[in-house]
């Protein structure tokens, strides 16, 4: 993770990123605020009066299989648009990047509370689980497709993808 710090006096600053798009960013770090992501990946900013750190994090979609969400970790789709969240309560949610649910794991299952992990499995599936290892909810009850990906589009959509690009599964919005 690459890291530029940012004196305050200056009026402008504009960073390319890895997808090379140029984006302006204004000298008072309060019309940001930590967590804010952005196009060609997302940018989570901290800030005081004298200076504004800036990190530039990239999205990890599409996923492949075998990937365990870390409880509290932001998932920024390709757009920045929206992110994936596995909560510390258990919900697997999609927000937007105004923290705005669109998608949560709790309007699915009565159980989401146990959730101890949530996991993109070997098999395909999107699935949650106690930690205990005892099953709690899947998006699909099949193995999916090898090459079969996970995906968070520029809707908010959660989706199972398969290699010919048919979508398995989607989390619609709530």
């Amino acid at each position: 993770m690459e890291s530029v710090s940012v004196n305050s006096p200056l009026k402008k600053l504009f960073l390319i990123t890895a997808a090379a798009l140029v984006l302006p960013l204004a000298a008072h770090a309060q019309n940001y605020k930590a967590g804010d992501a952005y196009p060609g990946g997302g940018i989570v900013m901290q800030a005081d009066d004298s200076q504004v750190l800036v990190r530039f994090v990239k999205s990890v979609f599409p996923l492949s299989r075998e990937t365990r969400f870390e409880k509290g970790r932001k998932y920024p789709s390709p757009s920045g648009n929206h992110y994936l969240v596995f909560q510390g309560d258990g919900n697997l949610v999609v927000y937007t990047k105004q923290d705005r649910p669109v998608w949560a794991l709790n309007s699915l299952t009565p159980n989401w509370r146990t959730n101890g992990y949530a996991v993109f499995q070997s098999d395909g599936n999107l699935a949650t689980y106690q930690a205990n290892n005892a099953f709690v909810w899947s998006a699909r009850n099949v193995v999916s497709p090898a090459g079969t990906t996970l995906t968070l589009n520029d809707r908010g959509e959660l989706q199972l993808i398969a290699p010919n690009g048919q979508a398995l599964w989607t989390g619609t919005a709530n």
